[in-house]
Formats: C-alpha cells, structure tokens, sequence
C-alpha cells in the first residue's frame, strides 16, 4: 500500500519493497519505527498488521492488538452514518462490492464466479473499483454488475457519501489491510451491514464491519477467533460468516449447525 499524500510515497515504498522481498522481521521493525516518527501513517499500520499475520512467533492476542491499533488512530475517527434506506421486502438487495482487485489478480478469480451468478432479479450488484490499471479482466467483471464506479480519485468521504447514495444494503470489502484498501471508507459505517470477505486472512480491526465471510480452510474449527461467534447463512456457498467486530478474545469453536435462516 502507497502512501498518496504528506511526502511519505517513497518511504512506503522502500518498506514494501522489504516485506515483498520476505524480510518481514526487519519490514515489521521499519513499519514500528515509521509509526513512532509519524503516527498517523495510515499505509503503515496496515502493513505492520499484515506483516504480523506472517510471523509465528507473534501470538494471536498480539496479532488481534495489531488490526485494533488501526482502528484506534484511524478508525474510531471519523464520521460514521446513522441513516440507511428503509428495508422494502419487495425491492432488489443492493449489494457493493469494493476492492482494487478488480484486475488480473487472485482476488477476481474468486469473485468473478460469484458476480457472474448473482441473480439479478433478487440481487443488484454494485462494484467500486480501486483500480489502478484497468485490464482485459476488469472489464470482464465490469459486464457482470449492474452498476460500476472507478473510485481512485474519490475522497473517503466522497466514496461513503456515494455509497450511502447508492443505497447500499450489504458492503463487502475484498481487500483487508492489503494494498490499496478503503478501509477508511468502511469505517464510516455507509452501509448498515458490512463485511469482509476473501482478500484478507485476518480481522480488519474496524467496529464498522460486521462480519468475516470465511470457510474450513481460511478459518479451521480448532483456530482461535475473536468476538462473540454466531452462523450466518452462507453455508450453500462453501462458507459461513463470523462477526468481524472485535470485542476480545475468544476461544470459542463456530458452530457447525446450519443457519435457520
């Protein structure tokens, strides 16, 4: 993730190029520092957090205490939205999909089977889209929505607004702390339901977003999970969700059971 603004962009970039190369120990400790010197160095407390996931001497409440910190300086910070569009059992669910994945990456591999299955009749699909470098895939994927926005040069607060605008019933993030996110954009809560889902293998941190869509493999049974645990009705997909907002640790196993709803 580049830093865009405060003459940050080639430090972020030295730091990347660290954690890409695999010197995540020294990657983890140029990220701590660069937080010590300026603390609201949004890029680089989401990198700490994503360097962490690949430490194992890093226990799980440190790893938790990591995506919180983001929350902390950038999340609880903002302005968060406390008016939605009225439930219309008879209206289409507007869903929104954000992610500057939208390209040839592993991300739109996964997502592309389930925009293009999405019934249109129950379902209409919005896609906000980071993207820097449009390609062959983005425009594959552009086919299969029934509204798409380039978000690069939107402002946080110009991307909530739209998407309170929209009238977005469930947001999905696809990206978690990885490149290029709109994290701060979820955090100003412009859906009433938000959820994170596939770019990511961790919690965001972020009381905004509601729930991790996960499976067996990206989240076994036996793992440790954090926040109150409850099914979600997802289990006819191949995965199920859990709450994403962080409360405290939890070693409680997900339920099995299939959703009643």
């Amino acid at each position: 993730m580049i830093a865009r603004d405060d003459g940050l962009g080639e430090l972020a970039l030295l730091l990347k190029r660290l954690s890409d190369q695999g010197s995540i120990a020294e990657a983890v400790a140029s990220y701590q520092r660069a937080l010590t010197l300026k603390p609201d160095f949004a890029e680089a407390c989401s990198n700490l957090a994503l360097c962490l996931n690949y430490r194992k001497e890093v226990t799980a409440t440190e790893l938790f205490a990591a995506h919180r910190d983001w929350h902390r300086r950038f999340g609880r910070l903002v302005p968060i939205s406390t008016t939605y569009n009225k439930r219309k059992p008879e209206r289409r669910l507007k869903v929104g999909y954000v992610s500057p994945n939208f390209r040839e990456h592993s991300v739109a591999f996964f997502i592309e089977p389930l925009l293009r299955e999405h019934d249109h009749q129950v379902v209409e699909v919005h896609c906000y889209a980071e993207v820097m470098r449009p390609d062959a895939v983005t425009a594959r994927l552009q086919a299969y929505s029934d509204h798409w926005l380039a978000t690069v040069r939107l402002s946080d607060d110009d991307l909530a607004k739209r998407i309170r605008t929209d009238g977005i019933d469930i947001l999905v993030d696809l990206a978690g702390h990885t490149g290029d996110n709109r994290l701060r954009v979820f955090a100003r809560k412009p859906a009433p339901v938000q959820v994170t889902w596939l770019g990511y293998p961790n919690t965001t941190g972020l009381d905004a977003i509601d729930y991790r869509l996960v499976d067996a493999v990206t989240d076994p049974l036996e793992k440790p999970t954090f926040g109150p645990v409850r099914p979600w009705c997802g289990w006819r997909a191949g995965f199920f969700a859990m709450p994403d907002r962080p409360t405290r640790p939890s070693l409680r196993h997900r339920s099995r059971q299939r959703p009643t709803r």
